[in-house]
């Protein structure tokens, strides 16, 4: 046995030394996915329809509030669309085939569940996001705002206040 075999495995991304050791460093950085979630998923992020991809690119990279959303991500025996984990918000686009009574009872199913598990969900027809994705977009905004905590919101107000020494520059005088 070597000096090498002593030294404990780095701990996981984005976690503490003391959590990778808790778990022995061994387990996976992401709750465990059956394989073929995982696969639907990769094929789903592949064949996105043309109201994901103009939604995606208005949310991918951070790029509404510094906000981290995925794509067609697993969550529990489902895939939604879109997710913020931070805000515990779900995005659900719909086509036509959402329509039917079935596929609509299979919705509030879905919804119900995620809901349960805390999530809020927020669903919008396709060809509301291709006619007006502004407005879809600052839907998603105004409930994402609601539900961050307190230190993570955009302050319209805070904009306007001066930098950081941006105060009274002459020195010694009183008002």
């Amino acid at each position: 046995m070597t000096a090498e075999d002593d030294v404990p495995p780095p701990p996981l991304r984005g976690r503490s030394v003391r959590e990778a050791d808790r778990e022995g460093g061994r387990t996976t950085a992401h709750r465990p996915v059956a394989n073929l979630t995982r696969t639907r998923a990769k094929t789903l992020r592949i064949t996105m329809t043309d109201a994901e991809r103009l939604l995606w690119s208005r949310l991918r990279a951070h790029r509404l509030a510094g906000l981290s959303f995925r794509r067609q991500a697993p969550i529990g025996p489902y895939i939604a669309d879109f997710v913020c984990h931070e805000c515990r918000l779900v995005i659900e686009l719909d086509g036509g085939q959402h329509a039917g009574e079935r596929e609509a009872a299979s919705d509030a199913k879905r919804t119900q569940w995620l809901t349960h598990k805390g999530y809020r969900v927020l669903r919008f027809w396709n060809s509301d996001v291709t006619s007006r994705c502004d407005t879809v977009v600052q839907t998603i905004l105004d409930k994402a705002n609601r539900s961050l905590p307190p230190s993570r919101h955009s302050h319209k107000a805070n904009d306007d206040l001066p930098l950081k020494g941006g105060g009274d520059t002459r020195r010694g005088s009183q008002s």
